[in-house]
This record gives structure tokens, sequence and C-alpha cells, in this order.
């Protein structure tokens, strides 16, 4: 019990870090598509 416990602990982290991964990896393309149109007006 406690051995299954542990797994979905780590699990747990490692799904938390990669969510936050992937939504700052989000972010930063928004924000660099953002970035280009403002370059782009004249």
């Amino acid at each position: 019990m406690s051995g299954s416990s542990c797994c979905y602990g780590i699990l747990h982290y490692i799904t938390g870090i990669w969510q936050t991964l992937l939504s700052r990896a989000m972010y930063n393309k928004m924000y660099n598509h953002n970035q280009e149109q403002v370059c782009r007006k004249p």
C-alpha cells in the first residue's frame, strides 16, 4: 500500500512539472506571436 502511494506521489509530482512547463511554453508561444504582430504594424 505504501509503495503504490509513493508511486502515485511521484507521478503526481511529474505531472505537475509537466503541466507547468507546458503552460509556460504555450504562454511564451502566444507572447512571441503577439510581439510579432505588434512589430509588423507600421
